[in-house]
């Protein structure tokens, strides 16, 4: 049985995948990176399974090409918890949107349940 990466390989994979335009390589940072039965979830959608994570992943990739998503801060872990904040670059490297993502980690090391939040936090309500 081969050793799994450690957990900052499989959160880069993760990162990877979303740029990667050979569809063998893709498959492969999937399997790398997420459980099989993973859930990636955000405002307005959620994918569910390898399967679904491919087919987002394609679309991205056909749909808005040349734009790519970034980790603009460390990994900051608590337990089986991760987050770290990115930013989705456009074809010519600027910053079109940014955001955050909450990991959590599976107990086979890799990504269980990835929920992503959009764009900056609203002020807090009057006092």
């Amino acid at each position: 049985m081969s050793e799994r990466p450690g957990r900052d390989a499989v959160l880069c994979a993760y990162v990877a995948l979303w740029t990667e335009a050979d569809l063998a390589r893709r498959r492969a940072l999937v399997e790398t990176s997420l459980h099989e039965d993973c859930e990636i979830l955000g405002r307005r959608y959620r994918f569910h399974g390898h399967a679904e994570v491919m087919a987002e992943v394609s679309r991205f990739l056909r749909d808005d090409p040349g734009y790519r998503p970034v980790v603009t801060s460390g990994f900051d872990a608590v337990g089986r918890w991760v987050r770290f904040t990115i930013a989705v670059l456009d074809p010519e490297g600027f910053e079109v949107n940014t955001g955050w993502d909450v990991i959590e980690m599976a107990d086979d090391g890799r990504i269980a349940r990835v929920l992503t939040f959009w764009g900056p936090l609203a002020l807090p309500p009057p006092a």
